[in-house]
């Protein structure tokens, strides 16, 4: 659980992560709800990649999918590869869902992913590189409300 877990970002950069995630989720429906999280990996890793490399945002991807499946086991749907993380067997799992609770579920147990990651990212690289992903996604989400676009990147 999130609580639970060591955090390697200090409380500003970690609560940053948590707002940014919480603005974009009010802007939508919850049927909407696997589609936020899927642009807001998407665009993580399209800004991530050209900085770390495709194979190593795979790596730190799965990993961070793994830590959290631990706890939301809901997530063990979800699958990497080295195009991005593939949510069809989790939007299907999910279609069968009728009780709000369970769709909430999959809010908190996809929120828990995405703060795994920025985690692994804090500790393969100090804060620099995920203070600047937050900076761009800040920007993001106060302009539109909707992820950069396929191919932006961290590099100046």
């Amino acid at each position: 659980m999130t609580d639970e877990r060591e955090s390697q970002l200090d409380a500003a950069t970690h609560a940053r992560a948590e707002r940014i995630v919480a603005e974009r989720l009010q802007q939508v429906r919850q049927d909407e709800t696997l589609a936020v999280y899927k642009d807001l990996l998407d665009s993580i890793w399209a800004r991530l990649e050209p900085t770390l490399g495709g194979f190593t945002v795979q790596v730190l991807f799965d990993r961070a999918l793994t830590r959290s499946a631990k706890d939301y086991p809901l997530l063990s749907q979800l699958s990497v590869t080295p195009g991005g993380v593939e949510f069809e067997a989790l939007r299907e799992v999910l279609a069968g869902a009728s009780a709000p609770e369970e769709v909430e579920a999959s809010r908190v147990a996809l929120r828990e992913l995405i703060l795994q990651l920025f985690d692994l990212l804090g500790l393969l690289t100090g804060d620099i590189i995920v203070r600047r992903l937050l900076a761009e996604m800040d920007g993001d989400t106060q302009s539109n409300g909707r992820p950069a676009p396929q191919g932006a990147s961290l590099q100046s």
